[in-house]
C-alpha cells in the first residue's frame, strides 16, 4: 500500500495478525511491543500529512484495543514476570540433574551443562540474557572473589536455598564465594555480581568442562564448541528448553528475564537492602527498584 491515508485499521490489525503468525507456536506479540508498532505507524501516518479525519488508522486500532493503548503507561506496566517458590524448586533440580548426568556424558552434554550454567547465573546471580552472552572467561577472576573476600566475609550474600536439589553443598562454604564481573550491556553499567554457593559450583563444573573439551576463544558460554559466541534468538531457544525441562511454561512472558527476576525478589524477601540488590543488578535506575519493591508488598498483601 502506497497511499498512507488508505490504510485502515482492517488492514492494520491484519498485519499485527500476520506478525504474530510468523512467531513460534504459543507465542504473541506483547502488548507493549504492539504498542510501540501502533505509535510507529501513527507517527509516520502523521508526519506524511495523508492521515483522514476522525484519526489514524492505528489511532482507531489503539481505541479499539485499550490493553495495547495503556501498555507503555507507568501504572500499566508494573507486572514483573517471576518464577513461584514450586517452579524454583523445580528448575533447580533440573539443573542439579542436568548437571549430573554432564558429568556422566560430557561429550554428549556439554550444552545441556552450559544451558543449565546460563540459567544458574541467572536464578543464582540475578544476570539477564543480554549479561550472559556478554561474559568473558576472563570475567570469572579469582582475583576479583579474592579482593571481594578480603573486604569481609560479614557482608551480605545471596542465598538461594538449593531445596534437597542434586548439587551437593560444599564442605568449605567461604570457598564457594565467586564473583563474577558484568559487563556493560545497554543501560546496565559494569558492575561485579556475587554467586549463590549453588550457582557457583554449577559455574565450576562448567569451567572444567570447558577446559577438558579444549573449547577456544574468550566466549565464557560460545554457542559452538570451537568457540563462536553465543547468539540471541539460540540462547533463547536454549533457556527455553532448560525451563521446559523443570515443567515450567518455556514461552510465557518474560522469557528467562524470570529467572533474573525471582533473584531480585527472592534477596529482597530475605531482607537484603534495595541498594545492595541494586548493585548486584547492576541497576542505577531507582524505578526499577521501586517495580521489584511493589511486587513484593503485593505478593506480601495477597491473601494466603
Amino acid at each position: 500500500m502506497r497511499d498512507l491515508a488508505q490504510l485502515d485499521s482492517v488492514a492494520l490489525g491484519a498485519f499485527v495478525a500476520a506478525r504474530e503468525a510468523m512467531l513460534p507456536k504459543g507465542e504473541s506479540l506483547t502488548p507493549r511491543y504492539a504498542w510501540r508498532l501502533m505509535s510507529l505507524v501513527r507517527r509516520v501516518q502523521t508526519w506524511s500529512a495523508t492521515a483522514p479525519r476522525g484519526g489514524t488508522a492505528a489511532d482507531q486500532l489503539l481505541a479499539a484495543r485499550p490493553e495495547v493503548r495503556l501498555a507503555n503507561l507507568p501504572r500499566h506496566n508494573e507486572t514483573i514476570e517471576h518464577l513461584s517458590a514450586p517452579e524454583v524448586r523445580r528448575l533447580l533440580r533440573s539443573i542439579g540433574c542436568q548437571h549430573q548426568l554432564a558429568r556422566a556424558d560430557r561429550l554428549a552434554r556439554w550444552q545441556d551443562l552450559r544451558n543449565v550454567t546460563a540459567a544458574a547465573l541467572q536464578l543464582g546471580a540475578g544476570l539477564g540474557p543480554g549479561d550472559i552472552r556478554a561474559l568473558t572467561c576472563r570475567d570469572v577472576d579469582a582475583a576479583l572473589s579474592l579482593r571481594h573476600a578480603a573486604a569481609g566475609a560479614h557482608l551480605a550474600w545471596p542465598d538461594q536455598p538449593p531445596d534437597g536439589e542434586l548439587i551437593r553443598p560444599p564442605r568449605s562454604p567461604c570457598a564457594q564465594r565467586l564473583w563474577v564481573r558484568v559487563p556493560a550491556n545497554g543501560n546496565a553499567p559494569t558492575h561485579e555480581a556475587p554467586l549463590a554457593a549453588w550457582a557457583a559450583r554449577v559455574l565450576a563444573a562448567w569451567l572444567r568442562l570447558r577446559a577438558q573439551l579444549g573449547i577456544p576463544g574468550d566466549w565464557l558460554l560460545p554457542s559452538t564448541r570451537t568457540g563462536k559466541p553465543w547468539g540471541k534468538v539460540a540462547q533463547y531457544e536454549a533457556g527455553c528448553a532448560v525451563l521446559a525441562d523443570a515443567d515450567i511454561p518455556s514461552r510465557a512472558a518474560g522469557g528467562s528475564f524470570r529467572l533474573r527476576h525471582s533473584f531480585a525478589l527472592r534477596q529482597l524477601a530475605l531482607g537484603h537492602a534495595p541498594d545492595t540488590v541494586a548493585s548486584w543488578l547492576g541497576v542505577s535506575d531507582p524505578a526499577v527498584m521501586q517495580r521489584y519493591l511493589r511486587t513484593q508488598q503485593r505478593a506480601h498483601d495477597a491473601p494466603e
